[in-house]
């Protein structure tokens, strides 16, 4: 499964007409980790909860389990997804 376009193509599909979801990534060795969080906004409604849900079911056929988690992003807490992944995989 490729994880970045999955990622890119529910995102891109979700700000058709929603509030702007970021993808920040970060890659060390085989680890890759995603945020994705609403850029101006920590309040989320259904739309966001049904991309969460999106992706739990999407993601976990390859045993890999996102989660809801608070980070600092360029000094502020932002409410968002979080997703580990072995890049071997």
């Amino acid at each position: 499964m490729n994880i970045d376009k999955l990622l890119n193509d529910a995102v891109k599909v979700h700000n058709l007409t929603n509030p702007d979801i970021i993808i920040r990534k970060s890659q060390c060795d085989t680890l890759s980790w995603y945020f994705l969080y609403c850029k101006d906004s920590n309040i989320w409604d259904a739309e966001e909860c049904r991309l969460f849900m999106f992706l739990v079911e999407k993601l976990s056929q390859e045993r890999i389990y996102p989660f809801i988690c608070l980070r600092k992003v360029d000094g502020e807490d932002k409410i968002g997804i979080f997703i580990d992944v072995n890049s071997e995989i």
